[in-house]
């Protein structure tokens, strides 16, 4: 939550985690932070069920009130949630239940990484999705692509148009995920960290998962500074 920063953590605000899948992470808050923690999917496949209530979701649109949330965390979902414009309606739906104030943690795959994150293949998102489904079956991992990850510019030229500006948090997230697996190039963390708040936006540009934070805009949407 050290992305989100502290604000977003006081006692009794209400967090929703979209796209549940296993439940460990709506968990994971509701025993570590000061939430009131809902989580929605679209099907039931939940290994864990404690501390935090859980709904059935109708594809993007969310079962919940206007401004009924402080926090709304989309974790790896927008690339399954269809094309644009259901991926647009999916910003449109969180930025709907968020809070005045509200932030939002929004993690998407780069298009562009060399690596596939869901399918480990090669250059597969780089592909139209008929030759991506068609080096998905060549190799049998599936069927058909069903992702749709999403470019640097594209992502945030969504995000602004769904009405949020937006703070690129990777760099400051892999700085992060370093302090606390310790990693084995720890002693180097006080360079990275000047790199990475020097070049925030080419260390998100070139991340294999692109993360935001995002706030409503009550007027035109823009970039935060």
């Amino acid at each position: 939550m050290a992305v989100l920063g502290s604000s977003s953590a006081a006692p009794g605000a209400k967090l929703l985690d979209i796209g549940a899948g296993s439940g460990w992470i709506a968990h994971y808050f509701a025993q570590q932070q000061p939430f009131q923690v809902n989580a929605v999917d679209l099907v039931d496949q939940r290994e864990v069920h404690e501390g935090f209530e859980f709904q059935l979701a109708q594809g993007t649109t969310l079962p919940f009130e206007n401004q009924c949330f402080d926090v709304v965390l989309s974790n790896h979902v927008i690339e399954h949630v269809g094309d644009a414009e259901a991926q647009r309606h999916h910003l449109m739906e969180i930025r709907r239940v968020l809070k005045p104030g509200g932030k939002v943690y929004l993690a998407v795959p780069n298009k562009w990484s060399f690596i596939e994150p869901h399918y480990r293949l090669p250059l597969l998102s780089w592909f139209p999705q008929r030759l991506a489904s068609a080096y998905v079956r060549a190799l049998g991992r599936g069927s058909w692509y069903d992702c749709k990850p999403l470019g640097p510019l594209t992502i945030r030229r969504l995000v602004a148009s769904a009405g949020f500006v937006y703070r690129d948090k990777a760099a400051s997230a892999m700085v992060e995920m370093i302090r606390i697996e310790k990693q084995a190039w720890l002693p180097a963390l006080p360079l990275f960290s000047f790199v990475a708040s020097r070049f925030a936006s080419l260390l998100g540009a070139v991340s294999p998962t692109q993360i935001f934070v995002l706030e409503s805009h009550s007027g035109s949407a823009s970039i935060a500074a």
